[in-house]
């Protein structure tokens, strides 16, 4: 388990310190996410167990909640086209902060 704070640096030398403006994080459930995976073929991350992905799931969660004004959380149970629309309205939101349009 790598602590939240080594991730950050990491991340930080990584980038340079260089932040998007904004992150979707698509979170589907576990489970679900799994089996759509392993749909397309396993890899060595897919073979890993349940409680393996729970944590990073919940990791990417906490980022969230650490961070919402640029990490939007959108829930993946919709059709894609809801998902999508979703999406495209964060992004637009930021979009408009750059052109005064909106």
């Amino acid at each position: 388990k790598v602590p939240l704070r080594t991730i950050r640096q990491l991340d930080r030398i990584a980038t340079g310190g260089v932040r998007p403006d904004i992150t979707i994080l698509l979170d589907v459930d576990t489970v679900t996410g799994l089996r759509r995976a392993k749909k397309k073929g396993a890899d060595r991350m897919e073979r890993k167990d349940l409680v393996y992905h729970r944590r990073v799931r919940a990791g990417y969660l906490k980022l969230a909640e650490a961070e919402p004004g640029r990490i939007k959380v959108i829930r993946v149970k919709d059709r894609i086209d809801a998902v999508q629309a979703l999406v495209r309205r964060e992004v637009e939101r930021v979009i408009r902060r750059y052109t005064g349009t909106g």
